[in-house]
């Protein structure tokens, strides 16, 4: 969308680039003729969000991609909505989104349209794990793309809109589309779709769900405890004045070095995690095997730290570890980097949870069995 200061809208983009390509611009003005065919003219703000819902209702997109598409686009939609008193309408049902906010940031905002999923881009960049000085559209379409935003001064561009609004309405309608344009092709470059997808798959979250690495894996882990014949802890359960160390760190020695070699142990969490066993039900079954068995040079269960044993046979960590290290060779055969990336992420994971107190499974003998275990190494 592109609007005034103080939130008058002016224009509202749609693109799409796939079976059912889409290239339209709703814009505030008078029809003119020699403007480009994309250009659909209304004559005020009201027009504009009535013809919003309509052309929603006719393309019946299954999910809207934008750039700070919620806590910008679609809320100024709902304030602009409200003014105008008119349904915001985008649901396959015809229902207005329900809006919910985050309990710990209450500027961060949530929308849930029914029938339909919005994923913005720069919360899927970050999940995704990708990094840039600035998460602007017009920095990240540089560096990925290799392109910038229709416009002469991108840090003076309201200005610049608000001048083409009142003067020069198919320069700002052209603007709005290559905007639209831009969040497509980092969506492809990227395959930040394909990654939202498989991330959903492989932990059973909602696609737009942001985060939520304990909940994916309670959602892994649990179905497996119960079968087990177990329940699981309650919240707070393993609080514990144990405190887990974080990664090692050997000190540096300044100086000009020639012939540098630099090691990398893959995965090495993870590859701790499936060697030794660290499993939440391994560390009950471990202890109690340790407590069963008099004769401590016999033992059958691995030793980890802080007192810890784990079960040699009793787990389900390291074979959801091995599972998905096994998927990720096959996504790097294939070249599926949207997969290879949203496996990397879910496995190292694992150790952080483990370590949270946020997590039900949390117990500073399960991290730390992990990072000692790391520093020893």
């Amino acid at each position: 969308i592109e609007c005034s200061m103080t939130g008058e809208l002016y224009s509202i983009g749609l693109y799409a680039n796939n079976e059912c390509a889409i290239k339209r611009v709703l814009m505030i003005g008078e029809p003119q003729a020699d403007a480009e065919p994309y250009i659909i003219w209304l004559d005020n703000e009201k027009q504009l969000l009535i013809e919003l819902i309509n052309q929603i209702a006719t393309i019946d997109a299954d999910i809207f991609i934008g750039w700070n598409v919620i806590n910008f686009d679609f809320r100024l939609l709902q304030k602009r909505m409200d003014i105008h008193q008119v349904k915001f309408a985008v649901g396959r049902d015809a229902s207005a989104p329900r809006w919910r906010t985050n309990s710990n940031n209450s500027e961060q905002q949530f929308i849930e349209i029914a029938g339909r999923v919005v994923l913005d881009g720069i919360d899927l960049l970050k999940t995704a794990t990708y990094s840039f000085p600035s998460f602007s559209l017009d920095n990240v379409a540089k560096t990925l793309l290799g392109l910038s935003k229709k416009v002469v001064d991108v840090d003076n561009r309201v200005a610049e809109i608000t001048t083409n609004f009142l003067h020069n309405k198919p320069a700002l309608a052209a603007y709005n589309l290559e905007d639209c344009r831009l969040v497509w092709l980092i969506f492809e470059k990227t395959q930040l779709l394909e990654f939202a997808q498989l991330r959903a798959q492989l932990t059973g979250l909602a696609i737009d769900r942001i985060g939520g690495s304990v909940a994916a894996f309670t959602n892994l882990y649990l179905p497996k405890l119960h079968r087990n014949g177990y329940v699981a802890p309650n919240m707070g359960d393993g609080q514990s004045t144990l405190v887990s160390p974080g990664g090692f760190v050997m000190d540096s020695v300044p100086g000009l070095y020639n012939n540098v070699l630099v090691l990398d142990f893959k995965s090495l969490y993870p590859s701790i995690i499936r060697t030794f066993k660290i499993d939440p039900m391994g560390l009950i079954e471990g202890m109690q095997q340790v407590a069963d068995d008099s004769n401590t040079e016999m033992q059958s269960a691995i030793k980890g730290f802080d007192g810890a044993y784990f079960s040699r046979d009793q787990h389900f960590l390291p074979d959801i570890i091995n599972g998905l290290w096994k998927e990720r060779d096959i996504a790097k055969q294939d070249q599926n980097a949207a997969l290879s990336q949203a496996i990397k992420i879910i496995m190292n994971s694992f150790y952080g949870v483990l370590g949270s107190t946020g997590c039900r499974f949390f117990d500073p003998r399960l991290s730390g069995s992990i990072t000692k275990r790391s520093h020893s190494i």
